[in-house]
């Protein structure tokens, strides 16, 4: 199994929509709070797929160079909103740019977040990148973005896990 997270909520693309739907696959979306609270339609058709709501901070600042003050409105910030908006408080975390520090750590701990999400593989400019060697591992979590090329971006992940092997799963069920 490997997992998917896709992070912002820049481009809602129906096209992905259909997508997740004809292949079944669900994803894990890291949500910035203005991108969510503009696409609250589009992200309530990614959860009837089987997609998941969590935390990616309020504006998506590098959290190491935050002050201490601003750093729990970041990252505590969206946990109300997205309760009330999509009816399940975020329980994962993933910092923008993958930046975190102790401060960053236990702000999110203290907040309730379960977890700090990171990623072994990224999709970019259409290329897949891996982090460690030229395959995919058990349990890689693949870091995706809402942007215009992430329906040929899903496409060629879908691709790699065909060709390695991988069935995708929805990463919160493997870390409760």
């Amino acid at each position: 199994m490997i997992f998917l997270g896709i992070d912002d909520g820049l481009v809602r693309d129906p096209q992905v929509l259909d997508l997740l739907k004809q292949a079944n696959i669900p994803i894990t979306m890291f949500l910035v709070t203005g991108q969510a609270q503009a696409g609250v339609d589009y992200w309530k058709q990614a959860e009837a797929l089987g997609a998941t709501v969590q935390d990616h901070t309020t504006t998506h600042p590098d959290l190491t160079k935050v002050p201490a003050g601003q750093l729990q409105a970041e990252i505590c910030g969206t946990l109300d909103t997205y309760q009330q908006l999509f009816g399940q408080r975020p329980t994962l975390f993933r910092p923008p740019y993958g930046s975190y520090n102790q401060n960053v750590q236990a702000v999110a701990a203290s907040c309730g977040l379960k977890a700090i999400v990171m990623w072994k593989a990224s999709t970019n400019d259409g290329r897949f990148d891996l982090q460690e060697g030229p395959s995919l591992h058990p349990g890689d979590i693949v870091l995706m973005h809402w942007r215009t090329d992430l329906y040929q971006n899903l496409q060629q992940v879908f691709n790699v896990c065909r060709q390695q092997g991988y069935a995708i799963a929805r990463l919160e069920d493997y870390l409760k």
